[in-house]
């Protein structure tokens, strides 16, 4: 019996096997990149484009059945790039994907990226993708055709709207920056700016934009969302010292200093915090920072402040320093009583010495974690075990 057994596994893996459809057949092995998009063009037909590549692993298995049919019924071209051969800039800007293959669909005119999908393994899934891309590429094709046919300042800035629900930040950077060097910034309508400053939040660092900013940064923070227009300069400048290797805290600080007002500081505690816990193991200006933070912005959201407070709990044994510690925690207790909150207390007053109360504080400590659904064990263990 167990033979028979065997022998149906082996048969059911060598059908699973079978099932799995080669996606090199997707394409024809002779047609170009640059082919399909003259074709897609002149048909005004969406681009799907698979990355893959049979020099590395696979990341999930497949079940697909007739996929080319399934592709051509919806009206789209096909090609597959091998990531480690191909040399288009289109790949290039997804080299970090890490799924093998990845699904990307496009529209031909510049080579957008609509959508991206790194998982799909069924015919139904990938039925979903063409579909949601089909819409997107419509709405994408009748905007650039309303601004071609016009090149009004208002349809160029509704197509730098639109191009943000792609997935393609170099092309929502390259429409927005040509909006904005064709406007005059001291013509611009309130309600023009407003849109601006939301498209701008969600495309790459800008030159332009950033020069938008700092020309009326008042402007900026009244008409914009305030979190937004700080997330676009630092984006902006981080990225700029990057290129520049000048990614250091003196720089930083220096530009933070210079360009986001009052703003500077917290934003650039923030970034030191980053700093000296990844790229300078430096525990002791770790420790500082987290606790210079706490201590001047204590009304920050808890889910930034959390790990401060981790930080600085477990970073120093000095009384007057944990004093300080614990007046902070009382004021995010009154804010809010989550375990997290109390489990810091208790441990600042287990290292004052005031061990009895502080394991009193453990049973409401596990009762708020399980009404979350988290199983908690309290920081004291970690210095009660030693």
């Amino acid at each position: 019996m167990k033979y028979y057994t065997l022998i149906f596994f082996l048969i059911m893996g060598l059908t699973n096997l079978s099932a799995q459809e080669s996606l090199l057949t997707l394409a024809d092995g002779n047609t170009s990149f640059k082919k399909v998009v003259k074709t897609a063009k002149k048909e005004k037909k969406p681009i799907l484009t698979v990355l893959y590549s049979t020099a590395q692993p696979i990341s999930h298995t497949n079940s697909f059945v007739n996929i080319k049919e399934l592709i051509k019924s919806a009206n789209y071209e096909i090609v597959v790039l091998d990531p480690l051969k191909s040399t288009r800039k289109m790949v290039k800007k997804f080299e970090g994907q890490s799924s093998n293959p990845t699904w990307l669909t496009l529209h031909p005119e510049g080579e957008v990226i609509l959508q991206i999908n790194p998982r799909i393994t069924t015919n139904e899934e990938l039925s979903t993708f063409l579909k949601t891309s089909t819409t997107l590429h419509h709405e994408v094709d009748q905007s650039i055709s309303k601004y071609e046919s016009s090149k009004k300042l208002s349809d160029l800035l509704s197509l730098a709207d639109i191009s943000t629900q792609t997935e393609d930040k170099a092309y929502m950077t390259k429409t927005l920056d040509e909006y904005l060097k064709r406007v005059d910034p001291e013509r611009i309508s309130d309600k023009n700016y407003k849109k601006v400053m939301d498209i701008g939040s969600k495309v790459g660092p800008s030159n332009r934009l950033q020069y938008l900013i700092l020309k009326d940064r008042e402007k900026a923070m009244r008409l914009g969302n305030p979190k937004d227009v700080l997330n676009v300069q630092q984006e902006y400048i981080l990225t700029e010292l990057r290129s520049s290797d000048l990614l250091e805290p003196y720089y930083v600080w220096n530009r933070y200093e210079k360009e986001l007002g009052y703003h500077a500081d917290s934003m650039y505690r923030r970034f030191a915090l980053v700093y000296f816990s990844s790229i300078v193991p430096d525990k002791k200006a770790l420790f500082d920072e987290s606790y210079d933070y706490i201590s001047l912005y204590p009304r920050t959201e808890w889910k930034f402040l959390d790990g401060l407070y981790e930080i600085a709990v477990t970073g120093t044994d000095k009384k007057e320093e944990l004093e300080e510690i614990l007046d902070l925690l009382f004021f995010q207790i009154s804010r809010e009583e989550g375990y997290k909150q109390l489990d810091y207390k208790a441990f600042v007053l287990y290292k004052l010495g005031q061990k009895e109360k502080a394991l009193n504080m453990i049973q409401k400590i596990n009762e708020l974690a399980m009404e979350k659904g988290v199983r908690y064990k309290s920081l004291i263990y970690s210095i009660a075990s030693k």
